[in-house]
């Protein structure tokens, strides 16, 4: 997933486009060393084992990936890679671009 995902960001780098990955590590220090030796240049945040978010959300996979709009509102969701993720990933920046020109 880490491979895909630093494609994802970026291909839509200075685009209407945020990755932001959850960690469910027991520990914020496992989270910190596996960032120093992977290359992931996106923003982190650690909620620790049986965190707000994982209980707020329903995680009960890792990865678990929510596609959020611009405005909000979750549009997709995916436990593990799902290659249709791609495409509404770029639906939703085209929307987001889209409505930006017309402000």
């Amino acid at each position: 997933m880490i491979p895909h995902s630093r494609e994802l960001v970026k291909t839509n780098e200075k685009k209407p486009f945020a990755f932001i990955s959850v960690s469910c590590d027991a520990k914020r220090e496992t989270l910190e060393a596996f960032i120093e030796k992977t290359e992931m240049p996106w923003s982190h945040w650690w909620d620790g084992q049986g965190g707000k978010a994982a209980k707020l959300y329903s995680i009960r996979a890792f990865p678990t990936i929510y596609v959020i709009d611009h405005k909000g509102v979750i549009r997709f969701k995916c436990e593990g890679y799902d290659e249709e993720m791609n495409s509404v990933v770029e639906k939703l920046v085209k929307e987001a671009e889209s409505e930006k020109k017309k402000e």
